[in-house]
């Protein structure tokens, strides 16, 4: 699956565990890895729902056409799909 991410600060932190870590804590930075990972590996943008670690869900109001996938908490990945190979990622 091919990811456009919201911004740079976003990728960095998807392609370094590290930089995660240190902008969203411990717990986050490590489990936004790990979904990113998930995600990645899913040839089909429906095939992330088969995933309920991810809690993808529709999102609605000024949220439509947009997906959320659970982090931690509070925290979500916001996800708009594009086509079903690639979708655009913001936090």
């Amino acid at each position: 699956m091919n990811i456009r991410f919201a911004d740079g600060d976003l990728e960095e932190c998807a392609t370094d565990v590290r930089k995660a870590v240190r902008r969203w804590g411990p717990v986050v930075g490590d489990r936004y890895s790990q979904r990113l990972a998930i995600i990645s590996s899913v040839p089909t943008f429906e095939g992330l729902f088969t995933y309920r670690l991810l809690r993808l869900h529709k999102l609605s109001g000024d949220r439509q056409n947009t997906y959320a996938a659970t982090i931690h908490g509070r925290w979500r990945l916001i996800l708009r799909k594009i086509s079903e190979t690639e979708f655009w990622l913001r936090e």
